[in-house]
């Protein structure tokens, strides 16, 4: 009996095929649910696994549950390629994996599914969206069944944990930059996320300070 190999798609084709149904999508959504799914287990990802000095394997290995919750994909470069298909440990910030690729049937299941069922989102004026190959990335066998989240498919983001983690990493990355988000940017990161406008209200009451809420003080942190 024969079985049918698995798809894989590249970081960066995964994003240039959400942005191409949908370019009002949030990047930092983009750099993120996809991490926090494969740490969950709820969807599987295979790279080249690098070792001390960064130089990667040849071959194309299963990425560990566990190890995601140390990862991160980096966030979008000035100059194509936008999107790196590596990912860094966040500890140390050596590169851990290179040549990243995520399961297509798991991404359409647990995500994407309900992303590409909504209208598609035009891009304005004249940006270019990639082009999206014809040719999937990488093929493997597939592998063994995931054994969490059996059945139904659930949201990506289900409780209020994950979305106060999420919220506190936005923030975190925004503050680098020495400012604070505005209210209507945190609705329109909660829109991409199914995150209603109540819930990003009680974010912002919780992580933001009041005055700064209030317009009572300065947009840049700790000023």
């Amino acid at each position: 009996m024969t079985t049918s190999a698995a798809v894989y798609w590249s970081i960066p084709e995964l994003f240039a095929r959400v942005k191409n149904h949908n370019y009002a999508f949030g990047d930092l959504s983009l750099l993120i649910i996809p991490v926090e799914l494969a740490r969950t287990g709820r969807i599987h990802a295979i790279g080249r696994r690098c070792d001390d000095t960064g130089e990667p394997e040849t071959q194309w290995t299963p990425i560990p549950c566990d190890e995601w919750g140390d990862l991160h994909i980096p966030s979008r470069s000035r100059r194509p390629p936008h999107y790196s298909d590596d990912v860094f440990w966040s500890s140390s910030g050596r590169r851990a994996w290179a040549s990243v690729q995520f399961s297509k049937e798991d991404l359409l299941r647990e995500w994407l599914g309900d992303v590409f069922a909504r209208p598609r989102a035009e891009p304005i004026g004249d940006v270019v969206i990639p082009p999206i190959r014809d040719t999937p990335t990488a093929v493997m066998p597939p592998l063994p069944a995931l054994s969490k989240h059996r059945g139904a498919r659930s949201p990506a983001l289900p409780t209020k944990c994950d979305t106060d983690g999420l919220y506190v990493e936005r923030l975190r990355t925004f503050q680098k930059e020495h400012r604070y988000l505005s209210r209507s940017d945190d609705e329109r990161w909660g829109r991409g996320l199914d995150i209603n406008r109540d819930r990003v209200r009680e974010l912002r009451e919780k992580h933001i300070p009041d005055k700064v809420r209030r317009g009572g003080a300065p947009e840049k942190p700790g000023k």
